[in-house]
């Protein structure tokens, strides 16, 4: 099995792909010698007409490969030939791929390949509705927690006072669910909930904690290593990086990625986020901070190893996202012990290769609405998932490419601008492959969830 194996395949689904490869290495007998290994994994790039990368490894597809489509359990050979197979393939597919690695070019030359079509997936979570749509036939559809959402009938969807129907449907509320996700990306809602999007006064208290005055910010007054890892790190504390150029560049980006709901909302709605984008001059973070209040720390060295306009959009929107789910006002994220613990997660899951957040912190479902909904039982993970997808969404509406978002994330996981990709990829690289395959389905990236409707302020 190759190494570079890091999809989050379940238990079944990973007896289905055990299943098959008695057959795989049957059918290819002849051809296999001590050298044949089997590449499971997603399409992380498209590269020529007869090639395309599996988890960063090159996969060339000749005259001797064979080509197989995947429906479910049931796998048939496809007629295909090299020069067609590439536009069946889109980034994020899932596929296995059996051939000899060349040691040279680490590459694969294709013995076989089975690519796998999306399939019904269970979803559940919450999020804040930023979008009100409708996809081709008219039907409605809601934008939230970076699904598009086909809503249940009036007796599976509970509306919380002062809401009564779906007649008070619009952006700005918030929505729990569970439902199953169809392979052209949109969630079937099965049950779902409706409530006002409330700022509690808990919420203002902390959001007025988490400030920055970049001139208020005393040099002399820097953090030892040892309290950054007793009491957390604390922005306050942390010196900016005068650069006017490039803080109008992050300042532009930003603010193009801050959803049209927000922006309608007027002044004095409390639920409206002031977003202000600083840079910072943190020469050890490789991502951005984003605080409650709806300020986003970014360090200088992260905005010049991007590539391009759209890296910087994926590191910033994803920041965006986590303030507009609430997750830095959540008690995980501040809670004293767990937030130290929830910095390491990021240093080292997100970053380091082979190590995963989801062995620094546990947590459960927070309610018994969601006790056995959830996709996992570590809350940092779920973050991370979530605003992966809502940046996606973010990414799209402000006219991104999303296809740099992965990228971005993998190359900041290098340990300097120099060093090539690191053979595993970070874990937000693998959810927004993971979205970009189970909901995007990109060749050029179409079929976005953004519907054909506009946005609705409240």
């Amino acid at each position: 099995m190759d190494a570079r194996f890091s999809a989050r395949y379940s238990g079944k689904k990973l007896m289905r792909h055990l299943r098959s490869l008695p057959a795989l290495f049957a059918l290819a007998c002849p051809l296999i010698h001590a050298e044949q290994s089997v590449t499971i994994g997603y399409v992380t790039a498209i590269t020529s007409p007869s090639g395309f990368d599996v988890n960063g490894l090159h996969i060339a597809v000749t005259d001797r490969t064979a080509l197989f489509l995947s429906h479910g359990d049931v796998t048939a050979e496809a007629k295909w030939t090299p020069i067609s197979v590439l536009p069946q393939l889109y980034l994020g597919e899932e596929v296995e791929v059996l051939g000899d690695m060349d040691r040279r070019t680490r590459g694969i030359p294709a013995i076989k390949i089975i690519a796998s079509e999306p399939a019904p997936g269970r979803v559940s979570g919450s999020g804040v509705i930023d979008l009100i749509a409708s996809d081709a036939t008219g039907t409605p559809l809601v934008r939230a927690d970076g699904y598009l959402l086909e809503l249940p009938a009036k007796e599976n969807l509970t509306f919380l006072a002062p809401l009564k129907s779906p007649a008070d449907l619009r952006t700005n509320l918030w929505i729990r669910y569970r439902g199953t996700q169809r392979p052209d990306g949109v969630v079937e809602v099965e049950k779902g909930e409706i409530s006002p999007n409330l700022a509690k006064h808990s919420e203002e208290r902390r959001r007025s904690r988490n400030e920055y005055d970049p001139e208020a910010v005393d040099p002399a007054d820097a953090q030892s290593t040892a309290a950054k890892f007793l009491n957390g790190a604390d922005p306050r504390r942390i010196p900016p990086f005068h650069d006017d150029a490039m803080q109008a560049r992050i300042d532009r980006i930003g603010n193009s990625l801050i959803p049209a709901f927000q922006k309608a909302l007027p002044a004095t709605d409390p639920t409206r986020i002031d977003f202000r984008f600083f840079l910072i001059d943190d020469p050890k973070r490789r991502g951005a901070w984003p605080l409650a209040s709806g300020i986003i720390l970014i360090p200088e060295q992260v905005v010049v190893r991007c590539a391009n306009d759209s890296q910087i959009a994926a590191i910033l929107a994803d920041s965006i996202a986590e303030i507009l789910e609430k997750q830095p006002l959540s008690e995980f994220a501040n809670g004293h012990k767990l937030k130290t613990v929830g910095l390491a997660g990021q240093a080292a899951g997100l970053f380091i290769p082979g190590v995963s957040a989801a062995g620094l912190a546990t947590g459960g479902a927070s309610t018994a609405w969601e006790a056995g909904h959830m996709n996992s039982n570590d809350p940092m993970r779920e973050t991370h998932q979530q605003s992966a997808r809502v940046s996606l969404c973010l990414m799209h509406d402000a006219g991104y490419d999303l296809t740099e978002a992965p990228k971005a994330w993998w190359m900041l996981a290098a340990k300097s601008p120099a060093d090539p990709l690191p053979k595993y990829m970070p874990d937000r690289t693998v959810f927004l492959y993971e979205g970009l395959g189970t909901t995007w389905h990109i060749e050029g990236a179409k079929k976005p969830p953004s519907g054909s409707g506009s946005t609705s302020a409240p």
